[in-house]
């Protein structure tokens, strides 16, 4: 037997291969409805990582932020020199 004989018969319809396709509507519908649960599924899985990182960024922005801030507090204040300064320009403060 040659390959094309044997490819021949292996795309023979047989009695139940042909009952698949009876329902062909029926078929196609699940099929449309299937790719678009998929669609559906990877547009949310999209927003949701671009969700996840907005909130990362957002969070790590208040985190320096933050951090920032205690520095400010821990360092020594700075006192102003009131060399070259008139007594009025000090009092307007």
């Amino acid at each position: 037997m040659s390959r094309n004989e044997i490819r021949l018969r292996k795309q023979k319809t047989t009695a139940t291969g042909s009952e698949r396709f009876r329902n062909f509507s029926v078929l196609q519908k699940r099929h449309e409805r299937e790719q678009r649960m998929k669609r559906i599924i990877r547009v949310f899985t999209i927003i949701a990582a671009v969700l996840i990182l907005i909130i990362l960024i957002i969070a790590m922005q208040i985190i320096i932020e933050v951090r920032g801030n205690k520095k400010a507090l821990y360092e020594p204040a700075k006192k102003e020199s009131t060399e070259g300064k008139s007594i009025s320009g000090m009092l307007q403060k």
